[in-house]
């Protein structure tokens, strides 16, 4: 499968350079527009208008203004630009330090004075803030603040956590690999993340896995998650990277920096030290070490830029030590290799390449409280993301084109010490012994795609009541998932026990190679309609088609599956047409206030991964096989598992449940052939007004609504079978019935009658349950920025979300955990709470090279509820039910403040040396940031807390 996607990216790349005509910028491309007038505000036609900058390797462009004194430099690449205006009889205007963004075009209207003698009018600081020929509300992250804000430096975690709205892993040491998944006002998945133009989202549909980025090579990032276009297909956050390129003067830099535990305190207080927490995830070491070239290979003509790195962190695991008491390290490294190539063949015409790779290992992983010593695994990912660019400008219209290719390979449950033991988990006091008994791996996930775009944009002046900008392209994506299980020595099972008692037995459909594919081709148009200067409309639609299906496949037979092959299996082709409209209005009429209101359409997009789940090898399961739960009766005792214990017949009375519907035979989960597409829509307001020459302040409210939300519907269980109450004596947080902390209540959950046991009942079909409500979220959203101007930048917000959903979004996207259409399913779950997050950055340049840096990051803590772990039933023996309403329980809200000062040595030659030390949580809080919910003995102990205060040093040399 991959040599078969190597050979088709390379073919496309052959497509995309000899179908190449003139270009100017490269994806990310932004654009300067605007009126040239006389001192008596009439339009001056001919005027010369000139941008030059470094960013744009070549010397410079022009466009000359039209009858109606308009002109446009579009594409620009994102850069500081100078822009000079000139005509025969009036003076020269020079508008200096106009800084693009990813995106962003600048709205320079000028004014020619008459003159008689030679003169130049220079304009500086007068930078536009504000772009008012886009609706969409997006977060510009530049150079200067990726290189001058304390950060750990974790790629898109590093950077998405400085944009509002978004909600994921804490920005700190213990998340040094974390995968950067991200909740968006109040929604998870389906994000949209592109590095250099190729989407690299997980295809199990999670969004935030693989996507692991050198942040370092970053030239500037883009986020939008409020009012985008319809370039954008998919409802969550809109992440956009480009890469650094080179220029005609060689340049480059070399980065180190390190700590350990000798610089770092201690915040264990009392109250952790009583629930048994004497070691307070010490950071052991933290090092980081990389560098870059960038230059010219032929001036004016050939540019290339590369970059190495690698990270290593070792911090213990919170309460975990090893047999011998000395407290366990939890080690993550990552390496990234980064190519990029530009050819530019004459002044108009440009070629891009890119190559990058990225993988991480974590050794000592899944350890935790609960676990035994010989749990532990090493955790091992990688990705590739590689593209070729090109673009065509012929007068007003812009015809670009890319091809690109994204590879992810995955592995898990590799362990330290492989064995024979099986693995045991005990459902009442959550404790995991024994190793996966593996030689090697247990599961094993190869994904890949290719992405082919290409948009075609044309400018018509002066038509039909005003300016229009159309704009026409597509997406198309093919990918395929494949997730490997592999046989265990120690047998293919995992024995379960309650409170020590021999209580089921989880068998694996190993060993299997479960393959899914998946096909997504977008279509969309859209017209950015400028009236009178101060009004742009924008109507656009999506026209989409999205296909999933399970190939056809076989799977030898295991200890616990029997051989056994399928036929194509395909879900139902989505065909979908989105509409956008939204709005920008110049309140000001001089570009530095306007109004954004809009509507649009989102449709759910299924990746390859989504089709696991109609897989009958692997059950629906993202990482691997299958597994089937049945009753174990331990008859002699020894608490291990002997085949005459358990009757193994799916139909049989020790059937409990499960997913491998090849255990004998079983039926699957079939695609429903009506499956109704899930859909959000966004209405949005907002209000963006620009303050002196640098600062920006907006406001937003958001309104979502999802529609179509799916459920697992059980095929042979239907909702209404669930008739059976098991109601049990709520035992109080300390998990014991009859002592003073119960609350006085009964819990029940739904047994259903014998008749419906059995595997030939357990298959469910992903569809929309009847009567299933929408869910909705409210978002109010403030920000203010201001630019670096070479002394002082701040970047603030603050955005509150209030959820209104019969459960909490808990399926992350991937398609593989919707949740079950069953009464247990829908016992304490509703989630009507409020979530909020703040972020504030600041950095001040002193004279002589001395920079400081601070930022403070908040967000409200994560809800919960209490929860029990019930028994008695004879279908479903147990079942772990909220005690209470979601929310009722909510962990500590979270502050963190960290500082940087920075001291640049300015060396000959224009070489320097900068000299770094960052102090996080200068606070030294040690606020919990997960713990157990589950009432017994372990009730709300931490699972993790906030890193103890500690300083990190740091050198760059740049040349």
């Amino acid at each position: 499968m991959v040599q078969k996607m190597c050979l088709s990216f390379a073919i496309a790349m052959v497509v995309v350079v000899f179908s190449a005509g003139p270009i100017l910028a490269q994806g990310g491309a932004a654009g300067v527009v605007g009126q040239v007038t006389d001192d008596g505000g009439l339009a001056v036609p001919g005027v010369t208008v000139t941008a030059s900058s470094p960013a744009l390797q070549v010397r410079e462009v022009t466009t000359v203004t039209d009858d109606r004194g308009e002109y446009r430099l579009t594409p620009l690449p994102i850069g500081t630009y100078t822009v000079t205006y000139a005509l025969t009889g009036f003076n020269t205007v020079r508008r200096e330090n106009i800084r693009l963004g990813v995106g962003f075009v600048a709205t320079l209207n000028v004014k020619m004075e008459l003159g008689g003698l030679e003169e130049t009018i220079t304009v500086s600081g007068a930078s536009p803030t504000v772009d008012v020929t886009s609706t969409a509300t997006t977060t510009r992250i530049t150079r200067e603040t990726l290189e001058l804000l304390p950060s750990n430096r974790n790629g898109v975690l590093s950077m998405m956590s400085q944009a509002p709205g978004l909600r994921g892993p804490l920005d700190i040491p213990a998340n040094f690999t974390a995968v950067p998944s991200f909740r968006s006002y109040g929604r998870s998945a389906q994000q949209w993340s592109t590095l250099e133009g190729v989407l690299t989202a997980a295809p199990s549909g999670s969004s935030g896995a693989a996507n692991y980025w050198d942040y370092a090579t970053f030239d500037e990032t883009q986020v939008s998650g409020i009012g985008k276009g319809v370039e954008s297909p998919l409802r969550g956050v809109q992440f956009a990277a480009i890469v650094k390129s080179g220029g005609n003067d060689m340049s480059g830099s070399f980065t180190a920096a390190g700590t350990n535990h000798k610089f770092q305190g201690n915040n264990l207080d009392d109250a952790l030290i009583s629930r048994g927490i004497t070691s307070g995830a010490k950071l052991s070491k933290q090092w980081d070490a990389g560098g870059d070239l960038g230059g010219r290979i032929v001036r004016d003509k050939l540019w290339f830029y590369t970059a190495l790195r690698r990270r290593v962190n070792a911090a213990e695991v919170l309460g975990v030590t090893d047999p011998d008491g000395v407290p366990v390290d939890n080690i993550q490294s990552q390496n990234f290799q980064t190519g990029k190539g530009s050819y530019q063949t004459t002044p108009s015409l440009r070629f891009i390449g890119y190559y990058g790779h990225g993988d991480k290992q974590i050794d000592n992983d899944a350890l935790t409280q609960f676990t035994s010593w010989d749990v532990r695994r090493v955790y091992w990912v990688e990705a590739h993301t590689a593209k070729v660019e090109s673009q065509w400008v012929r007068g007003n219209a812009v015809l670009s084109m890319q091809t690109g290719a994204w590879i992810y390979n995955f592995a898990s449950d590799t362990p330290v010490q492989p064995g024979t033991s099986p693995r045991t988990r005990d459902i009442a006091t959550l404790v995991t012994t024994g190793n996966t008994g593996v030689t090697e791996k247990l599961n094993n996930k190869e994904q890949g795609r290719l992405h082919h775009s290409a948009s075609l944009t044309w400018y018509k002046p002066n038509s039909f009541k005003g300016n229009h900008e159309f704009k026409a392209g597509f997406d198309t994506i093919p990918e395929y998932n494949r997730s490997i299980s592999f046989n265990q020595p120690s047998g293919n099972y995992v024995l379960i026990f309650n409170n020590g008692a021999p209580f089921q037995i989880q068998t694996n459909n190993a060993p299997i190679t479960g393959h899914a594919k998946s096909h997504f081709t977008g279509l969309y148009f859209s017209d950015n309609w400028t009236m009178g200067r101060r009004l742009t409309i924008n109507l656009g639609a999506r026209l989409d088609n999205d296909r999933s299906w399970v190939p056809e496949q076989c799977q030898p037979a295991g200890p616990f599956a029997v051989a056994a092959c399928i036929d194509r299996l395909d879900r139902k082709t989505w065909n979908s047409i989105a509409p956008r409209i939204s709005g920008v209005y110049d309140v000001s009429g001089n570009g530095k206030a306007a109004l954004k209101a809009g509507w649009g359409r989102f449709y759910t997009m299924r990746f390859s991964g989504s089709a696991q789940f109609n897989n009958p090898f692997t059950g629906g399961n993202a990482y691997g096989g299958g597994t089937t739960t049945y009753r174990w009766n331990d008859r002699n005792g020894d608490k291990l598992y002997q085949p005459s214990e358990v009757n193994l017949d799916p139909s049989g009375p020790d059937y409990v449940s499960g997913n491998n519907f090849f255990a004998a035979g079983a039926i699957s989960n079939p695609p429903d052939p009506n499956e109704q597409q899930p859909l959000e829509d966004q209405f949005f307001v907002g209000f963006e007004r620009q303050i002196g020459p640098e600062m920006n302040v907006r406001i937003t409210g958001l309104y979502n609504r999802y529609s179509n939300v799916p459920r697992d519907i059980g095929i042979g269980r239907p909702y209404s079978i669930y008739t059976i109450p098991i109601t049990r004596p709520d035992p109080g947080p300390d998990g014991r019935v009859g002592t003073a902390d119960d609350p006085g209540r009964d819990l029940t959950y739904w047994d259903y009658p014998a008749e419906f046991r059995g595997a030939q009942n357990a298959g469910a079909m992903r569809a929309v349950a009847p009567g299933e409500p929408d869910h909705s979220f409210k978002t109010i959203e403030l920000a203010a920025d201001r630019r670096f101007d070479g002394r002082w930048t701040l970047s603030s917000s603050f955005s509150a979300t209030k959820s209104d959903a019969p459960f909490p979004d808990n399926s992350g996207g991937a398609d593989f955990a919707i949740r079950q259409h069953t009464p247990n399913a829908e016992i304490n779950v509703a989630n009507h709470e409020w979530e909020w997050l703040a972020n504030a950055s600041f950095v001040y340049q002193f004279p002589y090279g001395i920079v400081t840096a601070a930022k403070y990051s908040g967000r409200s803590g994560e809800y919960g509820a209490r929860q029990v772990l019930l028994t008695g039933g004879r279908q479903v023996p147990s079942l772990v039910v909220n005690a209470e309403p979601f929310g009722s329980i909510q962990l500590p809200h979270i502050h963190t403040v960290d500082v940087r000062v920075d001291k640049k040595f300015m060396l000959p030659r224009s070489h320097s040396l900068a000299v770094k030390l960052n102090i996080f949580n200068v606070l030294n809080a040690n606020t919990t940031m997960s713990w157990n919910l589950r009432s017994g003995p372990s009730f709300l102990l931490p699972s993790s807390i906030l890193p103890a205060r500690f300083a990190e040093l740091s050198a760059t040399y740049r040349f």
